[in-house]
């Protein structure tokens, strides 16, 4: 379970695909589902990604947003956005600023193994963090 079950996000300063500063206030009043991944254009994490595009209406109508976010650079995301046709942002976060506190990941790196963690609540607190892997874990 995530440290930070029932409590506020951290406070994050990081960049989107489009360039846009994102921080944790932006979630405030927004359902959230921030899905973390390893690396773009990889197998399983194109997986991930498309099964959030080919969802993305069921998780909208549900009224919440959905972000990816990475270590990868900004070129890399605009890269996997335009040949994967993802509609929702990515955001870059290669110093691990949101990614650490966020993944149970123990001593690894914060890329050491495919997680996804839903949702933020509209408070921007985490009232239920869920983690799960599709497919095998990297090392």
């Amino acid at each position: 379970m995530s440290p930070l079950f029932g409590h506020p996000l951290p406070a994050f300063t990081l960049q989107d695909d489009q360039g846009t500063t994102v921080t944790a206030n932006d979630f405030k009043g927004h359902w959230t589902v921030l899905y973390a991944y390893p690396k773009d254009s990889t197998p399983g994490c194109t997986t991930e990604a498309c099964d959030f595009r080919d969802n993305l209406a069921r998780v909208q109508a549900l009224g919440a947003q959905v972000y990816g976010i990475s270590r990868d650079s900004m070129k890399s995301h605009h890269t996997f956005i335009a040949k994967q046709s993802l509609p929702f942002r990515l955001l870059s976060d290669p110093e691990c600023a949101l990614l650490k506190p966020l993944a149970p990941l123990g001593k690894r790196s914060c890329t050491a193994r495919r997680w996804k963690a839903s949702s933020a609540a509209p408070s921007s607190s985490i009232p239920r963090v869920s983690f799960a892997t599709s497919g095998p874990r990297s090392t």
